[in-house]
């Protein structure tokens, strides 16, 4: 199987989120990595390409911003697709860059779909 795609990787501090984003990354076709703190999730990145990267804002340790781009500056994932999910407003997020998508928590399913379409789309354009 060259042709498969990578796994997507899920990072939030929550057990019970990075189960469902799993769940719902599952039953929408793809590979899910899940891990439930940034340094995990680094680690993951330094050694295999990903997809996408589905990550939650406010983490202990390295937060959201610094997780994006230390997974950016590794070899394999440099224009990764990320969905932020977080419980604070867009406005807030401060993030404005080619490549990333929001996901304000709570979130609906068809909103899931709508921010996994766009990543999963933009990752196959690059």
């Amino acid at each position: 199987m060259a042709n498969a795609i990578p796994p997507v990787l899920v990072v939030d501090d929550n057990p019970e989120l990075v189960e469902l984003i799993e769940m719902l990354l599952l039953n929408s076709g793809y590979q899910a990595v899940a891990v439930h703190c940034s340094s995990q999730a680094l680690a993951l990145a330094e050694q295999q390409r990903f997809s996408a990267l589905f990550t939650d804002l406010m983490m202990p340790g390295m937060n959201g911003h610094e997780l994006i781009k230390a997974i950016r500056a590794t070899e394999d994932n440099r224009e990764l697709p990320v969905v932020i999910m977080s419980g604070l407003a867009m406005s807030e997020q401060a993030i404005d860059q080619p490549g990333i998508y929001h996901l304000e928590k709570p979130f609906s399913l068809a909103d899931f779909n709508r921010a996994l379409e766009r990543a999963m789309v933009w990752q196959a354009v690059d």
